[in-house]
């Protein structure tokens, strides 16, 4: 925006430049003073006629430019204090969500670290969180480009992996319920009911069944990306 706005400067600069020089050789060219004088006034409104239709949208795009850069440093604020000291690789992560999964670098931060605040708050370890945060931030947009469902809707659905609730889970084909728990639990070698489970271990529960049964959907929003 400086180099900008300094081309702007020097531009003007260049106009009255301009301007003097014409009038220095007025009696060379053959124009009249007063010719010289409106030529002069044309000059000078098209430069600035140039810096308020240049400068205006400049200044329009450094506030939004500005209003983004702070979205994004308090989405990395809010990914320290989550992630503590993985932060650093979930920065790295982001850096291709647009490429990979279709998200603004900001906004893979900011959903990432409200799954990781949940899991966090549940007891889960650094490494699960980070692990787990970033697969369903992925699988959001899978699900939501799959089933054709808004991201709200697609991370409130995935929300129940932490509540428990069943009803969000179905619009996406997933009967989550505490028998179809128990049996997933059992069929993937784990004997204990889950009725007897602590409530980090029937996250951990929910979260490989949401991720077994969502599949399907992986890789749809890298497949689309390039279509209308």
């Amino acid at each position: 925006l400086q180099i900008a706005e300094a081309k702007l400067g020097q531009t003007q600069a260049q106009l009255d430049r301009v301007t003097k020089e014409l009038k220095e050789q007025e009696t060379v060219l053959g124009r009249t003073s007063k010719e010289w004088e409106e030529l002069s006034k044309k000059t000078t409104d098209i430069g600035k006629n140039m810096t308020m239709k240049v400068t205006t949208p400049i200044l329009a795009a450094a506030g939004a430019s500005f209003k983004l850069g702070a979205d994004f440093e308090q989405a990395l604020g809010k990914m320290e204090v989550v992630f503590e000291h993985n932060s650093r690789e979930i920065e790295a992560w982001s850096k291709n969500a647009i490429r990979d999964f279709g998200l603004a670098r900001s906004t893979a931060v900011t959903m990432a670290s409200d799954f990781g605040a949940l899991f966090k708050g549940m007891g889960i370890s650094i490494q699960q969180t980070q692990e787990w945060s970033t697969t369903l931030t992925e699988r959001t947009m899978d699900l939501a480009n799959f089933y054709d469902t808004t991201v709200d809707e697609t991370i409130n659905a995935l929300n129940a992996i932490v509540t428990g609730q069943t009803e969000p889970l179905r619009k996406f084909g997933i009967n989550m319920t505490q028998a179809t728990l128990q049996e997933y639990a059992y069929a993937n070698g784990i004997r204990k009911k889950v009725s007897d489970m602590t409530e980090a271990e029937k996250v951990q529960l929910r979260y490989n069944f949401v991720i077994d049964r969502t599949n399907i959907a992986v890789g749809t929003t890298k497949r689309e990306s390039e279509t209308a």
